[in-house]
């Protein structure tokens, strides 16, 4: 392909088949709800006819969006222009851009075409997703971009030093930092059950047949006729004992079938300070995150990935983009051996080095607080199961010791350290989780104090990124010495002030 870049500033549509991919993307959106409406509502529920009524509208309505989507390509930036009665109208210049996803399944390959999605580094959602266009505007869009880079990085460069020859451009041959194995997909899938919901939504919806059940029935009826001389109470321990093998068995089999569709072939690589994934068996992702997004490293090691001698890492990155709004690729490794973490990390963040952080413990009475709160959450909830349900709910004080080995366990396995480059924070008996931020990714240190923090002359830190999710594990580091933490919220603060952030 020339370096030559030609503007196309004549609108450009969507290709003919485009329709065809949105509504079927309606449809995905609108067919938990209809299902839910048919088997929930009864035959007698008129009002579940206006909600039909109200999803073939919108349907029709997203489908018609198509002879008014147009974009075009100019000297420095792409125009989007769409909307029917609401116009839109979005100019997203090419140095802005740091992300290009490309989808493509199977029927984008018959129709040789692809989606496209275009993301910036701000915004809780893509700039956004063409859907669809044939390869070579893809082609097109692709080479807008890494001109308008290329162009860049010369200035650049040219600023730093004349004498200086550019970077050589790395290209798709480059070695992979990262290929998965079909087996390690395979564990992927025994590990992480993703089909645990969707199969309990469609076990659900399933029930509500009457006919269904009792196919069920006396299908697990025929299983206990089986053995001779079995007492009620026994045909059903065998009945529960049997769904539970059965459901247990089809969620293993079906996750391990979902990791294949979504993790085959995954492939990551390094380009232009750039980690490039593919990835999908049936649906191709393509995707590109610029390493200086990356706000947060999560290494996961429960005791089902030491079962299988494996760890994760994944990433929270700035922009905000969820898979509710568009393509996500929040991967570095789902699945990798644990002496090739750290290198693997090393890569990609050359100044995060695993091996050498000084890890420090909580306080030496964290254990006797995370005990009091355990005891006395559980001993409420034990209480009120005692008088509302059966007396015999109290015998659960009995696990106490329990509650003692957990307490004592977490806070043995806690950990925060702290040098020049990072952050970093462990925590998890069963889900043992590492995060690690950088410095310079930083955007708020925040000291928390509750009554029995100020009691107890503790403290919690807590140390917020651009692409924080406070769903999941992050820098939050409570039961610290006030000593402690006031010397650590100082020096954080110094090094913040000197370094410069990096968005």
């Amino acid at each position: 392909m020339s370096d030559h870049f030609e503007p196309k500033t004549e609108a450009i549509s969507l290709h003919p088949s485009s329709p065809l991919f949105i509504f079927f993307e309606a449809v995905k959106k609108l067919i938990v709800p209809l299902v839910a409406s048919y088997y929930l509502g009864g035959t007698h529920y008129s009002g579940e006819w206006v909600f039909y009524g109200i999803a073939a509208l919108a349907s029709i309505g997203t489908i018609a969006q198509y002879w008014f989507y147009h974009y075009w390509l100019e000297e420095d930036r792409i125009v989007v222009k769409s909307g029917i009665l609401f116009k839109s109208l979005r100019q997203v210049p090419y140095d802005r851009i740091q992300n290009v996803n490309i989808e493509k399944n199977p029927l984008h390959n018959i129709f040789k075409v692809a989606t496209l999605q275009i993301e910036s580094a701000s915004g809780s959602k893509p700039e956004a997703i063409i859907r669809v266009i044939n390869r070579q505007q893809v082609e097109d869009i692709q080479h807008a971009i890494k001109h308008a880079g290329n162009n860049l990085q010369k200035e650049h460069t040219h600023q730093q030093d004349d004498d200086v020859p550019p970077a050589k451009e790395a290209t798709l041959e480059t070695e992979p930092l990262l290929q998965m194995s079909s087996g390690d997909v395979t564990r992927y899938g025994s590990i992480h059950w993703q089909a645990l919901i969707p199969l309990a939504a469609v076990f659900g919806f399933a029930m509500q047949s009457e006919q269904l059940q009792h196919q069920f029935a006396n299908f697990l009826l025929g299983l206990v006729m089986q053995i001779k001389t079995m007492t009620m109470i026994e045909s059903k321990v065998i009945n529960y004992a049997v769904f539970g093998v059965i459901t247990l068995f089809a969620v293993w089999l079906v996750s391990i079938i979902m990791a294949h569709l979504k993790l085959h072939g995954f492939t990551l690589r390094e380009e232009n300070k750039k980690l490039h994934a593919e990835m999908g068996l049936l649906t191709r992702l393509t995707a590109n995150i610029p390493i200086k997004r990356i706000q947060l490293i999560r290494i996961k090691n429960s005791i089902l990935h030491q079962l299988i001698k494996r760890q994760s890492i994944s990433m929270e990155t700035a922009g905000g983009v969820t898979a509710q709004t568009g393509m996500v690729m929040r991967w570095i490794a789902p699945m990798i051996k644990p002496n090739e973490v750290n290198p693997l990390i090393q890569t990609i963040e050359p100044h995060i080095n695993m091996a050498d952080l000084e890890w420090q413990s909580l306080s030496a009475r964290a254990w006797i607080r995370l005990l009091k709160k355990i005891s006395a959450f559980l001993t409420v909830l034990i209480a009120l199961l005692s008088v509302v349900w059966t007396t015999q709910a109290a015998f659960a004080l009995l696990s106490f010791p329990l509650w003692l080995w957990y307490a004592k366990a977490w806070t043995k396995k806690a950990r925060f350290a702290h040098n020049d480059h990072l952050i970093a924070f462990r925590s998890g008996i069963l889900f043992h989780t590492i995060s690690v931020v950088k410095i310079n990714k930083i955007q708020t240190i925040h000291l928390s104090e509750s009554p029995f923090d100020r009691r107890n002359n503790h403290g919690k830190l807590w140390i917020d990124t651009a692409g924080s999710n406070i769903a999941l594990h992050s820098i939050h580091i409570p039961y610290l010495e006030k000593p402690v933490l006031i010397a650590l919220h100082k020096k954080l603060n110094q090094q913040v002030s000197d370094s410069r952030f990096v968005w």
